[in-house]
C-alpha cells in the first residue's frame, strides 16, 4: 500500500472535501482518502500501480488544484 500527501487548493468548505472524496472513490485502486479542508491537505491511500498523477487528475476533474507533497511506499 502506498500513501500520497497532497496540497489541495481552492477548497472553501466541507462540501468541497466531500466532492473530492467521492470522486477519488471512483478511482480504481484508491483504498481511502482523508481531506483536511482547513489545512488545504489530503492523504490518499492506494493499492497497486495507481500513480500520484492519476490522483491529481481526479482532484483536478473535481475542480481543484493539487500538488504532491510526500509519497510513502509501504
Amino acid at each position: 500500500m502506498n500513501e500520497y500527501h497532497f496540497k489541495i487548493l481552492g477548497m472553501h468548505c466541507e462540501s468541497c472535501g466531500k466532492i473530492i472524496q467521492m470522486d477519488l472513490e471512483e478511482v480504481s485502486g484508491v483504498i481511502s482518502s482523508s481531506i483536511d479542508v482547513a489545512g488545504s491537505k489530503g492523504i490518499v491511500k492506494i493499492m497497486g500501480d495507481v500513480s500520484y498523477e492519476t490522483v491529481i487528475k481526479s482532484i483536478k476533474n473535481s475542480g481543484y488544484e493539487a500538488q504532491i507533497e510526500k509519497e510513502k511506499n509501504g
